[in-house]
């Protein structure tokens, strides 16, 4: 298990109805968690796809992007979305585990750039989509994101079909659309992920690893 997800089962019911007084009607939710600066270049143009096709073709959807940990200087790089309607920064502490934890259980879908939050998602049982594509940007071989899918870290997620995997803004907004209409697609990937990475998730991680200390 992951010690950071015990708060996953321990507070899973504040987590919840916290979520709940935030959830408008049938609204849907994506969230977008970011990657570092180096690793996220072409994901200013993935969040100004989705706003564009997602967010404003329909009332009640809404787009959150959540900052990578690490990037202080997000908003330089995102600040023609900022105040845009339908778009919301998150601007929680982003190493409070339990804010991350309100994000996923609020969001209908879950979109990265190789990142760990899909293994967050996963823990929550929330469809995920992981970008392959640099977006409108044209970068050179050794810099496509799409390589990051390569290391058997992540290779080893990708395999189990428990992510959609999309490489071109048609194939993420078929994804998005997708997973909106049928959250349960790919569900059989995302148990055997939780499996093979995160079981077992039952809240005393932190306690096996003290005891084996």
């Amino acid at each position: 298990g992951w010690a950071q997800m015990d708060l996953y089962v321990s507070e899973r019911e504040k987590i919840i109805e916290n979520t709940m007084r935030r959830k408008e009607g049938g609204e849907k939710t994506i969230l977008f968690g970011l990657n570092t600066p180096l690793h996220g270049r072409h994901e200013l143009s993935i969040a100004r796809f989705i706003k564009k096709a997602i967010i404003d073709s329909a009332a009640g959807r809404k787009l959150i992007i959540r900052p990578h940990p690490h990037d202080i200087h997000w908003r330089e790089r995102f600040y023609e979305l900022e105040g845009c309607e339908g778009v919301i920064f998150d601007q929680s502490n982003p190493f409070d585990t339990r804010a991350l934890g309100e994000l996923i259980a609020l969001a209908d879908v879950v979109i990265s750039s190789a990142g760990s939050i899909t293994l967050d998602a996963v823990a929550w049982d929330k469809p995920s989509i992981n970008i392959c594509f640099d977006g409108d940007l044209v970068l050179s071989p050794e810099d496509r994101i799409k390589n990051a899918y390569a290391f058997d870290h992540y290779a080893s997620i990708v395999n189990t079909q428990g992510t959609w995997l999309v490489d071109s803004f048609e194939k993420l907004q078929e994804a998005i659309f997708q997973y909106l209409e049928q959250p349960s697609i790919h569900s059989k990937g995302r148990k055997l992920i939780r499996e093979e990475h995160l079981e077992p998730l039952d809240g005393r991680a932190a306690k096996r690893i003290a005891d084996a200390i």
